[in-house]
């Protein structure tokens, strides 16, 4: 499957699920779905998502959705909480530049947070390149498993020793991992491993205090 569509019942909406540059999972909703095509598409998606199988990252566009409305936030919610920190998607870009929107999907995760990664961008491309940094991170790096917190990566070396410097300020296990994305080296600050979610959640709040804006990752160990 390559591209799907869901229309609504009046054909002036439509979701957008595209396949093709697969791990890298596309949705662009057009317009303003109703209830009923929401739930349809997030049935659609749960099952492309077993048939598939493996790891993935989404990339959620929704510059082009004109409304969500209070049932589809709370679709959306109750299906963010279903599948657990095991979920297949490992990171999930949100590309968007509405004020009114980021206040909906600010309200949105602070009653269900994803159990993986987010983050917002203008543009497809930056949003693209970060998640699949973050597949990377969760699924090739040759480091214990468990629970950590990461720092943007730069690929300036230096740049991301002063978020090292701030995780050691606090008092944290630090270290700079080193990614590869399409051929460019990225230096990623990141601090742990930590006992539990929980204590990773902590140790971020911490560092946004210090303007560290890090986020929290769950790291498997290698096979």
């Amino acid at each position: 499957m390559g591209l799907a569509q869901a229309r609504s019942s009046d054909g002036g909406a439509e979701i957008e699920l595209e396949l093709e540059a697969w791990p890298v999972v596309r949705v662009r909703p057009h317009g303003q779905p109703d209830d009923a095509q929401m739930r349809r598409f997030l049935d659609e998606y749960r099952a492309m998502e077993a048939a598939r199988g493996g790891p993935y990252v989404l990339v959620l566009d929704l510059r082009f959705c004109a409304k969500i409305s209070p049932a589809q936030r709370k679709m959306l919610t109750d299906d963010m909480a279903e599948p657990g920190e095991d979920a297949p998607c490992r990171a999930m870009a949100m590309i968007f530049d509405s004020k009114i929107l980021r206040g909906i999907l600010t309200a949105i995760f602070w009653v269900r947070r994803p159990p993986y990664p987010l983050r917002v961008f203008n543009e497809p491309g930056e949003g693209e390149l970060w998640a699949l940094e973050q597949l990377g991170n969760q699924d090739t790096q040759a480091h214990p498993g468990g629970w950590y917190v990461q720092a943007d990566g730069s690929i300036d070396r230096q740049r991301a020793r002063l978020a090292i410097a701030r995780m050691e300020y606090v008092e944290m296990q630090a270290h700079l991992a080193r990614e590869e994305v399409n051929g460019r080296t990225y230096f990623v600050p990141r601090a742990g491993p930590f006992a539990d979610r929980a204590d990773a959640l902590l140790a971020a709040e911490r560092l946004s205090r210090e303007h560290v804006d890090a986020r929290v990752m769950r790291l498997y160990d290698p096979a």
